[in-house]
């Protein structure tokens, strides 16, 4: 996989952890932005972290009461962090 990718991945009916390893793979397959689909709110928290931890902007949309969408940007994440340091350093953004 090369960087700047963007990947869907179906984890519906997967327990736990087997969304965090798929998404793990991803992240370490330098993909960019990542969407995880999963059907049960703690498989949504385990991958929201993870992703969170692993240096992406997390966001989680529940379409349903059976499906969650995780989605993380690698991107956003660097941005972030570059506004942090530019209003750290007092300018403005």
């Amino acid at each position: 996989m090369s960087e700047n990718t963007s990947l869907t991945l179906d984890c519906l009916g997967l327990a736990c952890p087997e969304p965090v390893i798929r998404t793990r793979a991803a992240v370490h397959g330098g993909a960019a932005e990542i969407t995880v689909l999963v059907d049960n709110e703690p498989s949504s928290q385990n991958v929201s972290r993870f992703l969170g931890k692993s240096g992406y902007a997390v966001s989680v949309e529940k379409r349903s009461d059976t499906l969650y969408a995780v989605s993380g940007s690698a991107a956003c994440a660097a941005c972030a962090e570059a506004e942090e340091l530019i209003r750290a350093a007092g300018w403005e953004t």
